[in-house]
């Protein structure tokens, strides 16, 4: 499992939403942990995605089939 972190300014940024859109649309998101900043005028919000990695062939981590005991068991420790 891997981890990736976003931050995206509450006052319109469509650069950064973008970028977390496509981040999110091309893995196998297995998490995500989102909190709001508010700071007046630079206020944000972040991202931390927890995914799948994937290998060349495109499997996740070198499995066909994923087996969500094990993911749940990895995730475990953020709860």
């Amino acid at each position: 499992m891997r981890f990736q972190f976003f931050t995206v300014p509450a006052h319109g940024d469509m650069e950064a939403v973008e970028a977390l859109n496509r981040f999110c649309g091309q893995h196998r998101i297995a998490a995500v942990e989102k909190q709001f900043v508010a700071d007046v005028c630079n206020s944000f919000w972040s991202f931390c995605i927890c995914y799948l990695h994937r290998v060349e062939n495109g499997d996740v981590a070198g499995k066909g089939k994923i087996d969500f005991r094990e993911v749940l068991d990895e995730m475990a420790w953020m709860h």
